[in-house]
């Protein structure tokens, strides 16, 4: 490739990063162009003025007289061979120097080319250590946000399970708490079934028979009231808080406490209140002991203290 000052004017090197200053190396080159620039024009110039000799030679040649004398041609030889030699040098001189001003570029390029890919290469090194760097920060990040969600979400968790096993626990001791008022009301409930059945069977002993109501005196009006929860005496029954009974003669399963006239010495002067014959025949009782259609009699204060002991109350219930 010929040098030439239009080509290292034209010349453009690629940038690098931290390399040789841009500015110092086109002033560089611009004086190395301009150099060669000289050198080449001193070229031209000695070259033309070798073409202008060679033409004087050949005019004077052809003008001279045959008989020009052997001096004459010598002394052109002479400067012909003087002008080529300066010629030759320049030019020569003007190669070597523009080979050593382009070797010296080229080296300093070179150089700034090396730098350049060093630098870049720093760079790089350092680009991916300090990507590396973010993402393992990023990465170191994600992992404590992940290892935090977790540890929050099995709070949570256990959390929710201790309400779940504390609500199911309280839930247990309501049904253990309502079994136990089950089986208590269902006990009552058969006590009471139990009283209810004896007394269904008295009245039907009573029922079945009629004579004994003849001996049997009637209920005193002024009686006390049965305790709640406890059933009402009925002719015939056992008084829980009288311990007397009917005759041994005259006594009957139920009837064993039972002693006559024991109730109520005013019962005895009003004979009157008994039950007549013929009341007895047609089913038929003193008022002051009816019997109802089911054949029970009046038990409303049993039923009544039945109810409530099935139904209890709310407070009872807590």
């Amino acid at each position: 490739m010929d040098i030439t000052p239009e080509l290292i004017a034209e010349i453009d090197f690629p940038d690098a990063l931290k390399g040789f200053d841009k500015d110092a190396v086109d002033d560089f080159l611009g004086q190395v162009g301009t150099e060669l620039g000289r050198v080449h024009y001193e070229l031209r110039k000695a070259e033309r003025r070798i073409a202008e000799l060679e033409d004087e030679v050949a005019r004077a040649g052809a003008q001279a007289p045959a008989e020009a004398t052997e001096s004459d041609a010598s002394k052109a030889t002479r400067t012909i061979m003087a002008a080529q030699e300066t010629a030759d040098r320049i030019e020569s001189d003007a190669t070597t120097e523009a080979e050593k001003t382009l070797a010296d570029a080229k080296s300093e390029a070179d150089a700034a080319i090396e730098v350049a890919a060093s630098e870049a290469k720093r760079l790089l090194a350092e680009a991916h250590t300090q990507a590396e760097r973010l993402e393992g920060d990023a990465r170191r990040e994600a992992d404590e946000m992940l290892v935090a969600g977790k540890r929050r979400a099995e709070d949570e968790y256990d959390a929710r399970v201790a309400d779940y096993v504390r609500l199911l626990g309280e839930q247990e001791q309501r049904s253990d708490a309502l079994a136990n008022d089950i089986d208590a009301l269902e006990a009552r409930v058969g006590e009471y079934r139990s009283v209810l059945e004896r007394l269904v069977e008295e009245v039907r002993r009573v029922l079945d028979d009629p004579d004994e109501l003849r001996f049997r005196p009637t209920l005193e009006l002024s009686a006390p009231a049965a305790p709640v929860g406890s059933p009402a005496p009925v002719p015939g029954s056992v008084m829980p808080d009288d311990p007397a009974g009917v005759d041994a003669q005259e006594a009957v399963p139920g009837d064993e406490g039972w002693e006559q006239g024991s109730w109520s010495a005013d019962l005895e002067g009003h004979p009157d209140d008994a039950a007549t014959p013929d009341e007895v025949a047609d089913g038929g009782l003193p008022e002051d002991g009816p019997v109802g259609e089911d054949g029970l009699g009046e038990l409303d204060p049993v039923h009544e203290a039945a109810d409530a002991d099935e139904h209890p109350s709310t407070s009872e219930m807590a």
